[in-house]
């Protein structure tokens, strides 16, 4: 199975963004291509996005720390995030497994939007940001 990694340094804490990413309600607000993300069981979501439906699974949770995601009706498989904090920031990897190294660099480019949402709206939040002001739509916009 093929592997890609995305890292980026993010000025806020460990426990930020975990949080922000254990919170059902904010992926549609920080992730550029989801709409909608419904609960459909325990640690189980129906994720309506711009590129499709699909059915995400949080397999592992480890508190400010790693979150784990088993993926149905995606390029990816599985994907996840590692958090190590690292004085005022935190080091975050994005990372995803799919079948086809033939998929690697455009699922590099769509990791690397990916943290970059999660990193602006994680600094956001950390500077005392109100979640329901942030505008996802500025990350097309070079900061």
């Amino acid at each position: 199975m093929a592997r890609v990694e995305i890292k980026s340094d993010v000025k806020a804490s460990a426990k930020t963004i975990y949080d922000i990413l254990m919170n059902d309600d904010f992926e549609a607000k920080w992730n550029l291509t989801v709409n909608e993300n419904i609960n459909i069981g325990p640690n189980k979501w129906d994720v309506k996005s711009t590129i499709g439906d699909l059915t995400s699974t949080r397999v592992e949770a480890k508190e400010n720390e790693r979150i784990t995601f088993d993926i149905e009706g995606s390029i990816f498989n599985r994907m996840g995030y590692i958090l190590k904090s690292k004085g005022d920031t935190t080091k975050a990897v994005c990372w995803g497994e799919f079948d086809d190294e033939k998929n690697k660099r455009i699922l590099e480019s769509a990791g690397g939007v990916l943290l970059e949402g999660l990193k602006r709206f994680a600094e956001f939040v950390e500077e005392g940001g109100d979640p329901e002001g942030f505008d996802k739509k500025q990350l097309t916009v070079t900061p």
